[in-house]
């Protein structure tokens, strides 16, 4: 079954939408301190993922449906979920897929499937990623939170989820303009990477 609007987190399908009721005249674009949430490690991240080793996958998942075919990772039911209406997918180079409101919230889904393993990710931080989180697994595949620079103030998170012990696959979220400094990207984000992981189980 894929992942519906009612297993996600609640309230998060319309996280990354740009309106709210109420809050037209809300701008929120740039957040003050109080408003900004760093991303503390969570206590059950294993020794091993903090440590830059990804733990074993024991159900490990094939990606090459999704590397040939990147834009069929989401339904449109779920893209509607996340971002309000349905989007159509925008093709982007090789083996990712962008789906963009090109409206005042530039709210925003990129999915690539063109990833290195989680440990080789882990093994450039400090020349590459710098920023580099470890979060919360989704069904047991690894996933962080990494790049350049730390972009959660800016309303974007980019996330990495591990599906065997050699590939893992990306997914990058921009919240809506009303939402950034309100809303937590990495998990709007780990939400649209568990549905990702439900569709790749359902057709493995």
């Amino acid at each position: 079954m894929r992942v519906k609007s009612r297993a996600l987190t609640a309230g998060m399908g319309m996280l990354l939408a740009a309106t709210v009721s109420g809050c037209s005249n809300a701008d929120v674009s740039t957040p003050s301190a109080s408003n900004k949430v760093t991303l503390p490690i969570p206590q059950s991240i294993t020794t091993a993922q903090t440590e830059g080793k990804s733990p074993k996958i024991d159900q490990p998942l094939n990606l090459d449906r999704y590397r040939q075919n990147p834009c069929e990772a989401l339904s449109r039911q779920q893209i509607t979920d996340f971002l309000g209406s349905e989007i159509p997918a925008e093709p982007h180079l090789v083996f990712d897929c962008i789906w963009q409101k090109h409206d005042e919230s530039q709210a925003s889904i990129h999915v690539f499937f063109g990833t290195a393993s989680i440990e080789n990710l882990s093994n450039l931080k400090e020349k590459e990623y710098p920023f580099f989180k470890p979060l919360e697994s989704i069904a047991g595949y690894p996933t962080v939170a990494y790049g350049k620079t730390n972009e959660y103030s800016m309303g974007r998170c980019s996330l990495a989820t591990g599906t065997s012990d050699d590939a893992a696959f990306d997914t990058l979220v921009s919240l809506g303009k009303n939402f950034i400094g309100e809303k937590d990207p990495c998990a709007a984000a780990r939400d649209v990477a568990a549905a990702i992981v439900a569709n790749l189980k359902e057709g493995s």
